[in-house]
């Protein structure tokens, strides 16, 4: 009989350091994967984006060559082929220190995995013919593109018009030009490259404003910055029909058209549920995704739901972070994932980060919430290396409690810098501490230190002003 303590469908960021973490504890465990070892971040995402928007990040260097006293001559561009073969060989060696590690940790079986009813109380997944028992059962089987459902987009995928974030990453060719539907996070990073690879890009929003998972300020710098590179952004417009290489949309009651060479849908993700015998369970449902609590417990005992697939947080990270936890929390309740500030960040140029609360939302959660707002031009570190100077930071702190709550930026080396401030607002370091922190000079992340000692000197006037009023009182 094939029997392990744990059984993981899916082998992306959640189900492969959920494996890792079972077997340094002990435990034996079977991993199934239905495609490629690393999942979709790995493979399709998180790993392959980066590598192209970071060649798309050294052609603009080259571009603005001059304005850092840089003579280039002849005409220089980004060659997207050698930039798709690069990004194979940097997710082809990613992927063999993945399976190298895993070899050691898991017994990994390729297939596609179902459900079965559970035997005498264990459960049960079947790959082709053979039969795997265990004890517990993870399910990290990921998100997937929402395909909205819009007149002619069937026809446009079956045609070759119409892709997916997968396929963006996959053509050989860069397109003459791209629309891309849906300005989140992987709509705007992948306009950022294409505009850099030379198509001419279009993005159109629902919405009135781009990645509104972000706060406000940040995303509208980061549009004009979009903007300046010769991407056309419509907000507040909605695509009605596709017709083999138009896309038709509604802006301001208004139908418009635009041609594309290649239509990218990035509307959103929803969860892998279906497919491979989840109707054998008895699992609660949040929409399209599966439902757990804070330890990633699911309905139906025994069963944990890691990673994009429960919804709470689609973020490679999150995921990893949630596998740890869903280990320790196997036999009680040890650790909750809702208490870490989950940090996001865009990698496009420049970057944009941000971690916790807007100080909105930290207002309509109760908290005594302030902000300040730093230009990054107080970093001589980031006037040095920059010629768009348009970076901020801002700070939500709890005065009452004086502690960060939440953090915001946009400008180089934000996707470092929102680490060193999730970990403050995880802590819940007092801004006293973080004022005695002693920043290496000239660094970007020096600005979290100028903001602490704002902070600090604000709640020494709000203090001041409190205990003059009492006395008066008296």
């Amino acid at each position: 009989m094939n029997k392990a303590d744990i059984l993981i469908i899916g082998s992306g960021p959640a189900g492969s350091v959920a494996a890792e973490m079972a077997s340094d504890s002990g435990l034996s465990v079977y991993l199934f994967e239905k495609d490629k070892i690393g999942g979709v971040c790995l493979n399709y995402g998180c790993i392959p984006t980066k590598t192209l928007l970071n060649s798309a990040k050294i052609i603009r260097q080259i571009q603005d060559a001059e304005k850092y006293g840089i003579d280039v001559e002849g005409y220089v561009q980004l060659d997207h082929k050698d930039v798709i073969k690069r990004k194979e060989k940097v997710v082809r060696r990613m992927t063999l220190g993945l399976n190298a590690t895993l070899r050691d940790k898991a017994t990994t079986i390729e297939g596609k995995a179902k459900i079965l009813p559970k035997e005498d109380d264990i459960f049960v997944v079947k790959v082709d013919d053979e039969k795997y028992y265990g004890k517990y059962l993870f399910i990290a089987t990921g998100s997937e593109p929402i395909i909205p459902n819009i007149e002619g987009l069937e026809k446009s995928f079956d045609k070759g018009y119409a892709i997916t974030s997968k396929d963006a990453l996959e053509l050989k060719e860069a397109p003459e030009s791209l629309v891309i539907i849906g300005a989140g996070v992987i709509g705007v990073e992948l306009a950022d490259y294409y505009s850099a690879a030379g198509s001419k890009v279009t993005i159109i929003e629902k919405l009135d404003r781009i990645v509104p998972s972000m706060e406000e300020e940040v995303t509208s710098i980061l549009k004009k910055s979009l903007e300046k590179k010769g991407i056309k952004i419509h907000l507040n417009s909605e695509v009605t029909k596709i017709d083999k290489d138009e896309v038709y949309f509604i802006k301001k009651d208004e139908e418009r058209v635009v041609e594309a060479d290649k239509i990218l849908v990035a509307v959103g993700r929803t969860g892998s549920t279906k497919g491979f015998g989840l109707e054998n369970l008895s699992l609660e449902m949040n929409g399209s995704f599966i439902k757990t609590d804070n330890y990633l417990r699911t309905s139906e005992k025994g069963v944990f739901a890691i990673g994009d697939v429960n919804g709470k947080s689609l973020l490679a990270h999150a995921a990893q972070r949630q596998a740890t936890a869903a280990v320790k929390n196997l036999e009680e309740n040890v650790d909750d994932v809702t208490k870490n500030a989950i940090p996001s960040v865009i990698y496009t140029t420049p970057p944009a980060a941000s971690v916790g609360y807007t100080l909105e939302e930290a207002r309509d959660a109760g908290i005594d919430a302030k902000e300040i707002n730093l230009s990054l031009l107080y970093s001589g570190r980031y006037v040095a290396e920059n010629v768009e100077l348009n970076g901020i930071c801002k700070i939500v702190y709890d005065r009452t409690n004086q502690y960060f709550v939440g953090a915001h930026l946009i400008g180089s080396y934000s996707a470092e810098i929102i680490a060193i401030l999730a970990s403050f607002i995880d802590l819940k370091t007092n801004v006293h501490e973080i004022e005695k922190i002693v920043f290496p000079h000239p660094t970007v992340g020096e600005v979290i230190h100028d903001i602490a000692e704002a902070i600090v000197q604000k709640i020494k006037k709000h203090n001041e002003i409190l205990e003059s009023s009492n006395r008066h009182g008296k």
